[in-house]
């Protein structure tokens, strides 16, 4: 059996982030996530100015992303073709970009990795027993991985809600 002192299911953005934050904070931390990476989601590829500080804050290099598009002008188009552009800022920072969710998605992986995260991608949690003082989580093909916590990221069709 495997032992780290937190175990978190999913390894999107915001399981990797809670990786990455307990890992520099000297945490023993272990990723559970049964996609193997790089793999794409359903999901928009657009990150605001909220979650571009957050990444930054992360330590993520956008140049670690192949996709990444710097966004510096917002286009509305209304049903009848009409359309208003809105230019963003230029001189003040990025306020918005792009990016496949394959391309973040892995970086954000890779960054969890290198900040000493054991990455079980491929193996899916197929069940959570709490314990005394502990949480077991079963992993396929890895077998028992136990923490004293375990980080719910894994969404709306998490085992481990």
């Amino acid at each position: 059996m495997r032992t780290a002192d937190v175990v978190v299911v999913g390894a999107g953005p915001a399981g990797a982030a809670a990786a990455v934050t307990l890992a520099r904070a000297g945490r023993e931390v272990v990723v559970v996530d049964k996609a193997r990476f790089p793999r794409d989601k359903i999901c928009g590829d657009g990150l605001t100015a909220g979650a571009l500080r957050l990444l930054e804050d992360l330590g993520l290099d956008p140049g670690a992303v192949p996709s990444w598009q710097r966004v510096d002008d917002v286009v509305v188009r209304g049903p009848s073709g009409h359309e208003v552009t809105f230019p963003l800022p230029r001189e003040r920072g990025t306020y918005a970009a792009v990016a496949r969710r394959t391309d973040l998605d892995a970086a954000l992986v890779e960054l969890a990795r290198a900040a000493g995260v054991k990455v079980l991608d491929g193996h899916a949690c197929i069940g959570v027993v709490e314990g005394d003082g502990e949480v077991t989580a079963t992993v396929e093909g890895v077998g028992d991985v136990s923490a004293a916590f375990l980080v719910a990221a894994d969404g709306m069709w998490s085992p481990v809600r």
